[in-house]
């Protein structure tokens, strides 16, 4: 019996003619890296390299990359996990490093830290 999954509107084989290469592209083609870059000048992150998209998308598509192989990867405040097959990307910001007055100017006016966590 063979397997089947659906991803961005279109229907593959698990048996393997989904490419991971094609997915990086398109998870790199579809991220918001403006918004990473905002965030990062906002919450004063350093970066390694001078601050651009190509920087923050070179980091991104190591960590893809690593985590087709590896099932996971974590670098730069990207995570990258390998969920049978399907990847996925994302850009964390730990809950210590949210600070009050960043997110005032952030998002302008009075704002009030709520933190939720995961039972």
């Amino acid at each position: 019996m063979k397997s089947y999954f659906v991803y961005r509107n279109k229907v593959y084989s698990a048996s393997g003619d989904f490419k991971y290469k094609e997915q990086i592209e398109e998870i790199l083609k579809n991220f918001d890296f403006k918004k990473v870059k905002k965030v990062m000048k906002v919450m004063k992150f350093k970066y390694k390299d001078k601050l651009t998209k190509e920087n923050l998308k070179k980091t991104a598509r190591m960590c893809l990359e690593t985590a087709s192989k590896n099932d996971y990867c974590s670098c730069g405040r990207f995570e990258a996990i390998n969920n049978g097959g399907l990847l996925s990307l994302r850009y964390y910001i730990d809950k210590q490093d949210i600070d009050a007055d960043y997110l005032k100017d952030f998002l302008g006016g009075e704002y009030k830290t709520k933190l939720v966590e995961n039972d």
